[in-house]
């Protein structure tokens, strides 16, 4: 497996997280929703259709002829509020529509930010490969000199060429997650998932002071999924207050005039007009029903918020948990562990050079510095990742803004 292709340009994280939020098709098909969530509203504040019909009066059998007509038309008068209620339920799903938009590029964005820092960590990682691989070419070929010149015993090339080896071969397991991460972030961006992409790089470590209280505060007040179930509670309420209204009935105005002997349509006579109303009060059980029915979901609604404000909270604790875990990880491994491992790795590899340590000291040396360079790498990756995971509740990358 050879090394990974690269686009000559380096990542940018901000154009990556904008691209994606335009160019994914999970943001795209949210936004449509939110289109057609708002053509509910034209529907709701509609009136009921008018009516138009004819009555036909025959004086004998014959289907094609007739003696009299009577012309109608009628229309319902929305006179009992229906229609506000209905307004009320669009504009809330609306509401709730645009809210699930937010929450959709909020999670587009922290697996953009994810993706990324996998990319980076597994160009890190290659990077230390190479930087090992590199030493160890160098204590192989001092050991071969040493070998030649009779002050080094053929085990010792061997085992210098091993080690060599083996990260060789850990290589390719790296190669492998970069093509992971690769296709992950290109799949995101709407692309082929094996476009060459250009370098990508961790971001300095810079230590976050936050608190949990303040980290859950800002997700109670800013998750957008919160917001999506507040519209769906107030949705059902007013679904409550519509089911309330249902029973009563909207009176209908009818005029009708009657045409006779087949005369033409322009010589209408006899003109009526009427009201009509329904009768609900004869299906009574069936609105009561309704009214339950609707009540019991705007319940159901209200206890689904509480179970996501919940769920919210121990997600940011979770995640703020990682957050310190990894920072402190960061922390001990950039000020204390890399400077002496690389430091104890300079020294031993003079040391060999000049015969004052054997090869099993400076490889071990070098083992460790690799072994430490990569877990730095990998908790700083950690770290980032734990930002990253509190996008979507707090709605921001950046933890240190007041809620």
């Amino acid at each position: 497996m050879g090394d990974p292709v690269f686009a000559s340009d380096a990542l940018n994280i901000e154009s990556i997280v904008a691209e994606v939020r335009s160019a994914n098709p999970q943001a795209q098909a949210a936004r449509t929703r939110v289109e057609a969530a708002k053509e509910r509203l034209p529907q709701a504040a509609a009136w009921d259709d008018p009516r138009v019909g004819v009555d036909i009066e025959r004086s004998n059998r014959r289907l094609l002829s007739y003696s009299d007509a009577e012309w109608s038309i009628s229309q319902t008068l929305p006179l009992t509020g229906k229609i506000s209620r209905r307004k009320k339920v669009a504009s809330m799903e609306i509401a709730g529509a645009e809210a699930a938009v937010r929450q959709v590029e909020l999670d587009l964005e922290a697996r953009a930010r994810a993706a990324y820092v996998k990319l980076a960590e597994a160009e890190a990682q290659l990077g230390v490969n190479s930087r090992s691989q590199s030493l160890l070419r160098q204590l192989v070929e001092v050991t071969r000199a040493k070998y030649e010149s009779g002050r080094q015993r053929q085990a010792d090339v061997l085992m210098a060429e091993t080690e060599l080896a083996q990260l060789a071969e850990a290589r390719v397991d790296q190669l492998r997650d970069y093509s992971e991460a690769q296709t992950a972030l290109n799949t995101l961006l709407n692309r082929p998932p094996q476009t060459p992409l250009g370098h990508a790089s961790l971001p300095p470590f810079s230590r976050l002071h936050v608190t949990l209280e303040n980290l859950q505060a800002r997700a109670s007040a800013q998750r957008p999924e919160l917001a999506a179930a507040e519209s769906r509670i107030a949705a059902a309420q007013a679904r409550v207050a519509l089911a309330e209204r249902e029973p009563l009935p909207d009176p209908e105005i009818r005029i009708e005039a009657r045409q006779f002997n087949g005369t033409a349509l322009y010589n209408l006579r006899e003109y009526d007009t009427g009201v009509f109303i329904s009768l609900p009060w004869a299906n009574r059980s069936k609105y009561r029903a309704a009214i339950r029915e609707a009540k019991h979901i705007a319940e159901a609604e209200q206890h689904d918020h509480r179970a996501l404000e919940n769920e919210t909270a121990a997600l940011v604790r979770n995640a703020w948990q990682r957050l310190e875990t990894f920072q402190h990880h960061v922390e001990l491994f950039q000020d204390r562990l890399l400077p002496l491992a690389r430091e104890s790795v300079e020294a031993l590899r003079t040391n060999y050079e000049a015969d004052r340590a054997t090869l099993l000291e400076a490889i071990s040396a070098q083992r460790t510095v690799q072994e430490t360079e990569s877990m730095y790498y990998h908790h700083l990756a950690e770290y980032l990742l734990a930002r990253a995971e509190l996008i979507p509740l707090i709605g921001s990358f950046d933890l240190q803004a007041t809620p």
